[in-house]
């Protein structure tokens, strides 16, 4: 039943906030050390440096990092886990097309081919005026700082889901630890992407995303223009499909889109607006 999905996923959480859950298994402890690790780098070395430290809505942005990781992420999982067990085994089309490979070769792939269906939604995200209503919560953030990584709105995880479905449907029998090692990987680039800092990479920045990059895909400008650098991990793909764009500058740009001042200022307001929303 769906209670005992959703039971079962809560109470695996409140072991791991009683620290009943080793740490390497313990993604609530692990989430709130790697955000506190960065928000210590954005107050000792923040690249705009009039923006406060606590910045606008940085209480809102942490509550929507803990509502969209342990709370709507169980609830989803949960009727996830419901459909599955009505599908048939035999039904579902799973074969690990790197079979024999190295695990380190397995882990790569795995993770290239993710970010890119990734980066691929992205782009729809931006492209489909229906989406965009939902990616706009996302972009109504005024000032960035690493919170601002799971300000979005819960349907997102819906429609990123079918990525993770994808890539480990030709990775069947993949190592649980594969995934955990991806998804804590890209977890910490996109903390970073939205902090307070001034990092490019140096010349890996035309392979992973950085600070600088993704401050550009959030800036006013280049959203009304249809945006730029749609990576989320890697910044290659952009590259590759001629949507990048960087910047020597200070990082003091205009957040935002034309039309932001309808998004309610609350979590409930701006989960419900979407539905109620106009194509903007």
């Amino acid at each position: 039943m769906l209670f005992n999905q959703w039971w079962g996923g809560f109470s695996w959480i409140a072991k791991q906030i009683a620290f009943q859950v080793p740490f390497e298994q313990n993604y609530f402890w692990m989430v709130t050390l790697l955000t506190m690790v960065i928000m210590v780098l954005e107050y000792c070395f923040p690249w705009r440096t009039k923006q406060s430290f606590f910045r606008k809505d940085w209480g809102l942005d942490l509550t929507y990092l803990y509502a969209n990781v342990f709370i709507f992420a169980v609830m989803l999982e949960g009727i996830y886990g419901l459909i599955e067990g009505l599908v048939p085994k035999d039904a579902v089309w799973t074969v690990n097309l790197f079979q024999g490979w190295g695990w380190g070769w397995q882990l790569l792939v795995f993770f290239v081919l993710q970010d890119f269906l990734q980066w691929c939604v992205h782009r729809l995200l931006h492209a489909s005026d229906w989406l965009w209503k939902f990616h706009q919560i996302h972009h109504s953030v005024e000032e960035m700082g690493v919170a601002a990584h799971f300000r979005y709105h819960w349907m997102e995880n819906v429609l990123y889901k079918p990525t993770k479905l994808a890539v480990l449907a030709v990775f069947a029998g993949v190592e649980p630890n594969m995934v955990i090692l991806v998804h804590m990987g890209t977890l910490m680039v996109g903390h970073l992407n939205h902090a307070n800092l001034n990092l490019d990479w140096g010349p890996l920045r035309y392979v992973f995303n950085s600070p600088r990059m993704h401050l550009l895909h959030h800036s006013a400008e280049h959203i009304r223009a249809g945006a730029v650098n749609f990576g989320l991990t890697l910044s290659c793909w952009d590259y590759v499909f001629g949507t990048a764009a960087d910047s020597s500058d200070k990082g003091e740009r205009s957040l935002g889109f034309d039309g932001m001042e309808d998004i309610p200022q609350g979590l409930i307001g701006q989960l419900l607006h979407p539905f109620g929303s106009q194509s903007s």
